[in-house]
């Protein structure tokens, strides 16, 4: 399946004529997120929860029957963190997040109202589990490949110029897990994740020298199943094995695009 959908999102638009009108935007967002992790048993073994702010800055090229997308954006933030330890202990604490995120995609013009996008992201997360007076804290670095296909909607009049629908999965990807002086590194493949998210896109008008300004709210849900296990080591000696939980989170927000 990636060797396809890379083929459709590269060798189409390659295919096509020059290169034409361009667009760059620079957006930034704020969102309220919820995480939750389930053991094999079902239970809930935490919830993460916050506002999640974001920048990122994208360009658009058109080029034969639609336009070339490519953009990067980073956010930094902290979730509390409600959960319980390994003992069943109740645990109180916080999460601070690190994300860098780079795209591409094409978006094909289907008619006057309608369009098809295709999507690959490269995601790179830093999770930092803050520790407590009795329980450790833990670090983990997510590498990721997403593919995505949206279908937007362009709407002939009232203040929403379009809305979208856009079902995106996991394409591999690595968690890997350390506690200093507890856990030594493991690296361990990512589970299966799917999900979907909806956008719209309201325009506020123009101001100085930018050729729009526009909302965009959204909100998006993504299902990660249980990934493998693996053995963790304390100091070279072997301890057990671990592995990513179940895990289910989405969030919802807008955030203010600058285009010029």
């Amino acid at each position: 399946m990636r060797r396809i959908f890379a083929a459709l999102l590269w060798t189409v638009p390659l295919a096509c004529a020059a290169a034409g009108e361009s667009e760059v935007a620079l957006g930034s967002g704020l969102y309220y997120r919820q995480l939750e992790e389930f053991g094999r048993d079902g239970d809930r073994l935490l919830t993460e929860t916050g506002t999640a702010p974001g920048i990122g800055l994208e360009l658009s090229v058109a080029a034969g029957p639609g336009a070339l997308i490519g953009g990067l954006g980073v956010s930094g933030y902290r979730l509390d963190y409600d959960g319980r330890s390994q003992q069943g202990r109740a645990v109180d604490s916080h999460s601070d997040y690190r994300e860098r995120h780079l795209w591409a995609g094409y978006r094909f013009d289907l008619g006057s109202r309608w369009s098809l996008g295709l999507r690959w992201e490269r995601s790179h997360v830093e999770r930092d589990i803050r520790g407590t007076e009795t329980i450790a804290g833990l670090r983990e670095q997510t590498l990721g490949n997403r593919a995505a296909v949206g279908l937007r909607h362009r709407l002939a009049d009232g203040p929403v110029a379009w809305v979208e629908a856009r079902w995106h999965r996991t394409l591999g990807g690595t968690l890997r897990v350390d506690s200093p002086g507890l856990v030594d590194r493991v690296w361990i493949p990512l589970g299966a994740s799917r999900g979907f998210s909806v956008s719209a896109r309201i325009p506020l008008g123009t101001i100085g020298g930018f050729r729009r300004i526009d909302l965009e709210p959204g909100f998006s849900r993504t299902h990660t199943a249980p990934s493998e296990t693996r053995v963790w080591t304390r100091d070279g000696v072997v301890q057990g094995r671990i592995g990513q939980p179940e895990r289910v989170e989405w969030q919802l927000g807008a955030g203010l695009r600058l285009s010029w």
